[in-house]
């Protein structure tokens, strides 16, 4: 028997068969676009979401691989919902996390109801990535798509249902709505009511791995997918990818390194205390009902390296193998300080109106310490959530490193010197699929255990250790990036106050 897991992404969708020992059978991938019609504003058509996974599936399961798939699940980006119709059709696009249009619904969240209180019931911080500032805003600028709402769905969700399932919401999507009663799993009346929203137009929840319908059988056809595949909740892409990487107890954190750079870490409890607000970090559901997941996450990465190449070299953008090749000759530190805030910021100050800066560069500065510069300055914020994580009393003790960025030896050498930590690079290409597929796995009774499949399927390439001396130099330089973000974060904020 197969399982189908399928990666829905901000920017394209992965899907992978993989065979009853776990391996890679066959795989595709279909990318779309980001529309970003202004500054603040960032969306995708859901329509051209739903196609592309199409596509993935159908391409996936050719040649009759698709017969023999017992059961499929998605992994998928948190916070974005596709408003759905009664008749099932898409009233509009759909705002992603890294979408700040909803600064102004944010304000007025936090007259209707405490940061603290919010933080208490759903365990996620003030922040405009969320999907209840979203549902405002359409509220107030769209209430004609708003009114003819019949569900708000994440992706995860929709494509589910398309494909034949329930309108089912599994409790790690669920956890990054902020409005989700984490205790009590469920929809919370007191904030959907302080807000003026309509309860019914969320769906119901289960955890991940709860079966919830099975495909169209006229779908299965087109598809080339087995006409009984069994439909299962997935997760939150983070989630997904945590289980995909193997981390499954506190101790070791999953760091995804991918369009943003976010770091995750398990615990047996739910953690939503002063010090989680202080430093935002969002506490949620993980793979299990039982266990959480505590985030941090840098909203811009992967796509400022993107910025980088195509945007300042336009004409003739270096190839990222000279970029490793010559990297590799500057093994110190650039004495440069780049702060990756190119759509705002994300934990631990979540400023909304921060921007990206570029600090101690010279005449001699050249393309490759410029390249360094913002792996490093990634890195710094990293470092940033890390001993906010650890002041909070989250056990970090090694950091395993997944998704593309994680190829480069260069990168995670450098993780390694600024974050002073063990760093891990696994022999996973596909972590955000594998866990859909473990979930899938598990809904269908396959596998009994989560622990028995990736205990042995889990294997570490290589482990990269601190450089004495570089760590020594790196946090003498991460003082003055941590003052430069004390300073960046009022400045910013008295910026947007004069200019509006």
């Amino acid at each position: 028997m197969n399982i189908l897991g399928i990666d829905i992404g901000t920017t394209g969708s992965k899907a992978v068969i993989f065979n009853e020992n776990f391996q890679v059978a066959s795989e595709a991938y279909q990318s779309y676009p980001l529309y970003m019609p202004d500054r603040e504003k960032k969306e995708l058509n859901p329509r051209e979401v739903q196609l592309a996974v199409f596509r993935c599936i159908k391409q996936c399961c050719q040649n009759g691989k698709g017969k023999d798939v017992k059961a499929i699940a998605f992994s998928a980006q948190g916070e974005a919902v596709v408003s759905v119709g009664k008749n099932g059709k898409i009233l509009g696009n759909s705002m992603v996390s890294f979408d700040t249009r909803t600064k102004d619904d944010l304000a007025k969240l936090e007259e209707l109801i405490s940061a603290e209180k919010l933080m208490h019931l759903t365990g996620l911080p003030m922040h405009t990535m969320f999907t209840l500032p979203k549902l405002m805003w359409l509220k107030r600028m769209q209430p004609h798509i708003y009114d003819k709402t019949w569900k708000f769905l994440c992706f995860a969700d929709y494509m589910a249902y398309v494909l034949g399932a329930e309108p089912v919401m599994d409790y790690s999507l669920a956890s990054r709505t902020m409005l989700f009663d984490i205790k009590n799993k469920c929809w919370s009346n007191e904030i959907i009511n302080a807000c003026g929203l309509d309860i019914t137009k969320l769906p119901k929840t289960a955890p991940s791995g709860t079966v919830i319908g099975s495909i169209h059988k006229d779908l299965a056809q087109e598809l080339n997918l087995n006409p009984e595949t069994v439909i299962v909740t997935g997760g939150h892409d983070q989630v997904c990818c945590g289980l995909g990487a193997g981390v499954i107890s506190h101790g070791i954190a999953m760091n995804s390194m991918g369009t943003t750079d976010s770091i995750m870490c398990a615990s047996e409890a739910f953690t939503s205390g002063m010090q989680q607000k202080e430093f935002n970090i969002p506490c949620g559901y993980y793979y299990s009902n039982k266990i959480f997941a505590n985030h941090s996450f840098v909203l811009t990465t992967g796509s400022i390296i993107q910025w980088f190449r195509t945007k300042l070299f336009q004409k003739q953008p270096p190839e990222f193998s000279w970029l490793e090749k010559e990297l590799k000759k500057h093994t110190s530190p650039t004495e440069m300080l780049f702060v990756p805030h190119f759509s705002g910021a994300g934990t631990p100050s979540l400023n909304s109106f921060s921007q990206g800066s570029w600090l101690g560069m010279g005449l001699d500065t050249n393309v490759v310490e410029l390249y360094k510069a913002i792996l490093e300055g990634i890195a710094f914020e990293c470092r940033l959530n890390v001993e906010n994580m650890e002041y909070a009393g989250i056990v970090i003790n090694k950091i395993r490193c997944i998704g593309g960025a994680a190829s480069s030896e260069n990168y995670l050498q450098i993780k390694a010197d600024i974050l002073g930590k063990e760093i891990e690079q696994v022999d996973v290409k596909e972590a955000g699929c594998l866990g859909a597929a473990l979930m899938a796995a598990y809904g269908v009774r396959l596998i009994q255990s989560y622990h028995e499949v990736l205990s042995s399927k889990t294997s570490v390439i290589r482990e990269y250790f601190p450089n004495t001396e570089n760590f020594k130099q790196y946090s003498t330089l991460f003082k003055s990036y941590k003052k430069l973000h004390g300073w960046l974060d009022p400045f910013y904020l008295e910026k947007n106050q004069s200019t509006y």
